[in-house]
């Protein structure tokens, strides 16, 4: 098995949606507003080098190169999927040259205008129906949580990575009034989306490609490179422990999370702190040229959130076992 870094560079603006959708039906009031999602999902990147490594493009292709990319759709809420030569992908991170850069754990004390990862350290108790917990006042509420992204070399913050650009039009279909406007993202020059993937194939080293993702099918520009050092979890082990210096336990969310049974009560029982954030994700199915949406909304725990458990009884080791894996979901990193 072989350990690739494979990148995503978008040649112009792109349109990551999600749950966000619009449609002039009759009824409506004709006149939407809709900003695209500045990353795209791990669904996404993993469809994209499944994508990638058909010797064949083409919907008619994939149950006759299933032993290479599997033979159906990811869906996160089953076990016991398999992917063809593809064993994972880690959790979505930007790149930079060598320079690698995740998001910016949520406790980064934004009050203190620091230009690298600095967590909340002033913490005080207090009882609650749940236990006693954390508190800080060192929270400002005006200027909300962090969501910029890390340095892993040196634990500086990138703020400004995404642009956004506004494309206006009108569906004259319907009506005159139809009005529209879409916000599309642009991602910093120099910059590109990236995972490792373990594949059952060493032959890939220098492999380029080009995938339309996104709901504007903007054209990206995929690259294969052999890599051979430390994990993405490992490195980032090391820079939010060192930025932390062993203040406090943790359990750092690297990318989006499904609790499948887990249970959240039992996680708010067993956590003294937390900055949490979830997002919305729906399963697709695809059927040749057909795409189903799946009727289940999940609610997945956003990358970034991070806990302060309250004892070691806490490991959310189901997260690191479950089928989700595959495609970089459920990737936490704990202090060692």
């Amino acid at each position: 098995m072989a350990t690739y870094l494979v990148t995503f560079t978008p040649s112009d603006k792109y349109f990551f949606g999600n749950e966000k959708g619009f449609s002039f039906e009759k009824g409506d009031n004709g006149s939407y507003f809709i900003k695209g999602e500045n990353l795209p999902l791990q669904s996404t990147l993993f469809g994209a080098v499944r994508y990638l490594l058909l010797p064949e493009k083409g919907y008619g292709k994939v149950q006759e190169y299933a032993h290479i990319i599997g033979s159906e759709s990811l869906d996160i809420t089953e076990e016991g999927q398999t992917f063809g030569v593809i064993k994972r992908i880690s959790a979505l991170f930007l790149c930079k040259g060598d320079e690698w850069f995740v998001p910016t754990p949520f406790d980064h004390n934004t009050a203190c205008d620091a230009s690298v990862y600095t967590p909340y350290v002033d913490y005080s108790v207090i009882e609650t129906i749940g236990g006693q917990k954390l508190y800080t006042d060192s929270y400002d509420s005006k200027q909300g949580t962090e969501h910029s992204f890390m340095s892993l070399k040196d634990g500086h913050l990138e703020r400004s990575l995404f642009e956004s650009e506004t494309q206006v039009g009108i569906n004259r279909r319907e009506r005159e009034d139809g009005f529209f406007k879409k916000e599309y993202k642009r991602l910093k020059g120099g910059f590109s989306f990236a995972v490792l993937a373990d594949i059952d194939d060493n032959t890939l080293d220098g492999k380029k490609g080009a995938v339309l993702l996104g709901q504007g099918k903007t054209p990206f520009t995929a690259t294969f490179t052999a890599y051979s050092g430390e994990s993405l979890e490992e490195k980032t082990r090391v820079a939010v422990s060192s930025a932390r210096n062993g203040c406090t336990p943790y359990i750092l969310f690297l990318s989006d999370c499904y609790l499948g049974s887990i249970s959240v009560d039992e996680i708010y029982v067993k956590t003294k702190f937390g900055v949490v954030e979830t997002r919305d994700y729906r399963t697709f199915k695809t059927n040749g040229a057909k795409v189903k949406k799946g009727s289940t909304l999940l609610h997945l725990i956003k990358a970034g959130s991070i806990i302060i458990p309250a004892d070691s009884s806490l490991t959310l080791q189901e997260l690191r076992e479950s089928n989700a894996c595959a495609a970089g979901f459920n990737v936490i990193v704990t202090e060692e």
